[in-house]
């Protein structure tokens, strides 16, 4: 970790470096407060007013794209919000401690409407669409389809946000995307579409009798799917109704693919674990699938022979760096880290705590090769000129703030790499341990070097 002078020194340098990306990105804020929203303007009243009037970022100077930050203020927005096509690349982020701090709500259901697809509170469909820390709303309850957000978005991420309502809650339909540390109710058929989506450390909760899932993927070759991976389904129903009444899932179109890993499931579960969708004589083309599920709803041997339970080397290929790459080679884990998260979370650099960010490489596949080890930390890491950093640093102080040099990544990545062989697993296990336990307060004054030497050292690499 870098003494407080390095850090100083390093955060004059950021502003300095930041300028130019300043200018390329855009920051909005919304908030009840303002009084007025003119075309020209970075500040409204609406959310859907700053969709319609904000400045369109340009490029920043790697060639990439920049984005637009709809920053909103904590409040109840009353309001239908659609992102179109042409905004793409737009954050919204909520300013609040919480995701409830910040709701976006409607009530509308199919019936006043005209039809499920006209319901949702809020619509996505600018590809590069990113959400944190707020919550999206659709208060018609168990009155039929009422969607609380539509996204038809490629590259689209979610983080820290929550998805209220009863039936068809999330219409996840087109495009990649990756949900993390969220939040999912409803009752029925409450996550549906075609979208190729991941989620991540999600809690999935059940307010009713009825489906979690019902993925519509339409060809065997389409590569959509939904993985629900190290997560929790958790329930809501009375305990005085009947027992075991949510089913994992069933197929909206024939060839749904619904894949649950390391996911705690509630004894409200079925024991055969999916539904057929009205033929219980036929064997569906669907594919359904676990790996490791844990809890009272874990029950192999009783699921539907049709179902799979899979083995690692199979579940290894729906880690989300391998389910979302495409042709891109999109990295949503690294997305998400970028984006604020309350109190940076992600970042476990900033209070000297490398041993986070080794037990990241650790986490990634086996058959990972260094070079994207490497690759993967540095998107991790990368962050020191990004104009957020900036922001980040004049709010919390630049004393809070370690910055890794980039000298230290190829010596972060190696022994990641070294660490995961089946070999070392004691050893790191018995080393982290020892660390941690001397080593209870971020290490102050000592080079990110020094730090990392006695770290390695501890694990004995």
């Amino acid at each position: 970790m870098l003494n407080v002078r390095s850090v100083s020194a390093c955060f004059f340098v950021c502003v300095a470096l930041s300028v130019s990306t300043l200018s390329q990105d855009v920051h909005v804020r919304v908030s009840p407060d303002v009084k007025t929203g003119i075309e020209g303007t970075t500040e409204f009243p609406t959310i859907q007013m700053a969709m319609d009037h904000h400045p369109f970022a340009g490029k920043r100077p790697d060639g990439k794209p920049g984005r637009v930050y709809i920053e909103i203020a904590p409040g109840v927005y009353h309001e239908r919000v659609i992102v179109t096509q042409n905004h793409t690349n737009i954050t919204f982020v909520g300013m609040g401690k919480s995701p409830a701090d910040v709701v976006i709500t409607n009530s509308l259901n199919a019936k006043q409407a005209g039809g499920t697809f006209f319901t949702e509170t809020v619509e996505i469909n600018g590809d590069g669409f990113e959400a944190d820390n707020l919550t999206f709303e659709n208060t018609a309850g168990n009155t039929g389809q009422a969607v609380a957000a539509a996204v038809r978005a490629d590259r689209s991420v979610f983080k820290n946000c929550r998805f209220l309502g009863h039936q068809d809650t999330l219409f996840a339909d087109y495009g990649r995307q990756y949900y993390v540390d969220s939040y999912i109710e409803g009752g029925v058929d409450f996550i549906f579409g075609n979208a190729a989506a991941v989620f991540d450390r999600t809690e999935t909760h059940a307010n009713g009798p009825g489906y979690l899932t019902a993925q519509s993927r339409t060809s065997p070759n389409q590569t959509t799917g939904y993985v629900i991976l190290d997560s929790k389904v958790t329930s809501g129903i009375d305990p005085a109704a009947p027992r075991q009444t949510i089913s994992l899932g069933r197929p909206w179109r024939p060839f749904s693919r619904v894949v649950y890993i390391n996911t705690e499931l509630p004894g409200d579960v079925i024991p055969e674990g999916w539904n057929a969708w009205g033929h219980p004589n036929e064997t569906p083309q669907a594919y359904y699938a676990e790996f490791e599920s844990k809890g009272p709803g874990a029950n192999p041997s009783a699921r539907v022979a049709w179902s799979h339970q899979l083995t690692a080397r199979e579940a290894a290929q729906y880690h989300p760096r391998v389910f979302l790459a495409g042709s891109d080679h999109w990295n949503p884990e690294a997305e998400a880290a970028k984006l604020p998260g309350g109190e940076m979370r992600d970042l476990d650099y900033r209070t000297g705590n490398l041993y986070g960010i080794i037990q990241r490489g650790l986490s990634m596949p086996t058959e990972t090769s260094y070079t994207e080890l490497r690759e993967n930390l540095a998107s991790y890491l990368d962050r020191v000129v990004d104009d957020r950093e900036v922001v980040v640093v004049k709010r919390r102080g630049a004393r809070d703030v370690a910055i890794i040099a980039a000298d230290e990544l190829a010596g972060l990545a190696e022994t990641a790499y070294l660490l995961r062989s089946p070999a070392n697993a004691e050893r790191l296990r018995e080393g982290l341990a020892e660390s941690k336990k001397n080593d209870k307060k971020p290490v102050q004054g000592r080079p990110a070097s020094a730090a990392l030497k006695e770290l390695r050292r501890s694990l004995g690499v």
